[in-house]
């Protein structure tokens, strides 16, 4: 008589993160300034467009929403997303690209008041600056208030 061994292997997932819900702005917790798309009122959201950090104004280059697949896009325009220029590095500035929904430089959720890479980079504003138009960079977790943001939802 033959006798089958059954294993079973379970295997513990981290819990996804969280999707934003609805429209969203960001402040940087150092700056006191906002996540921005270049550009103001003429802001195009084309292709390379890169992200700063500004004043409120509240115009629609300042609002943001998560996908489902955890990209970032202004609000409203789901064809272009927040990605890691030059894919993900350290001091690569963020800009708008084509949505492709294999490259994890795409990904981002937010935890605790980081905004965080699928790539382990979060998003900073270097050298701590508080200019406005200052380039948002993605780098390693320092704990530094340059990255942290307060979200704030529509």
């Amino acid at each position: 008589s033959s006798r089958v061994l059954w294993t079973l292997a379970v295997t513990q997932f981290e819990p996804c993160p969280a999707i934003i819900e609805g429209k969203f702005m960001a402040k940087n917790v150092n700056s006191e300034l906002y996540l921005d798309m270049e550009g103001g009122e003429s802001c195009t959201f084309a292709v390379g467009v890169y992200m700063c950090q500004f004043q409120k104004h509240g115009l629609p280059n300042q609002w943001f929403q998560q996908n489902e697949d955890y990209t970032i896009s202004p609000a409203g325009k789901p064809n272009v997303v927040l990605d890691i220029a030059g894919g993900a590095a350290s001091g690569n500035q963020l800009v708008l690209q084509a949505h492709a929904p294999e490259k994890l430089s795409q990904r981002f959720y937010v935890d605790g008041q980081f905004i965080k890479n699928f790539t382990g980079f979060v998003i900073d504003i270097p050298e701590a600056s508080k200019k406005p138009t200052r380039p948002i960079v993605s780098v390693s977790n320092s704990d530094s208030p340059s990255q942290k943001f307060e979200i704030e939802r529509s």
